[in-house]
């Protein structure tokens, strides 16, 4: 399985060898590590001084009816006053690997850039 843990992407103006702006990460790029997560939205550290960000902790409850686990891939996406999310596939849960099984809530957490108040998912 292909991974990358993303230190940094330095942007340079052509022609010229100095950077003049830098977006930061310092997060895995792999389905099996840090929160599972190929996909990153990141800002110019510029501009991320003036943005917010926040930590969502997601609880998803999986029903206790016959057959009511699933080994399909999940999806969310987070509505708020400020904005919303891009589709997030819930790839880590905190507390078990083998999610969404009868019975059992799944504890997922993100950061995002502040939503404001959570409307609906």
């Amino acid at each position: 399985m292909n991974k990358q843990h993303l230190h940094a992407i330095g942007i340079y103006e052509i022609n010229r060898e100095i950077v003049f702006n830098t977006i930061v990460c310092f997060r895995w790029l792999a389905t099996d590590e840090d929160d599972g997560q190929i996909v990153r939205e990141l800002t110019l550290s510029s501009a991320a001084q003036h943005l917010d960000k926040t930590t969502y902790n997601v609880k998803i409850k999986t029903g206790d009816v016959f057959q009511a686990g699933t080994d399909a891939d999940v999806h969310l996406k987070i509505f708020g006053e400020k904005g919303d999310t891009d589709q997030i596939r819930l790839t880590t849960a905190n507390n078990t690997k083998n999610k969404f099984e009868k019975g059992r809530i799944d504890s997922f957490t993100f950061e995002f850039d502040d939503l404001g108040k959570v409307c609906c998912t």
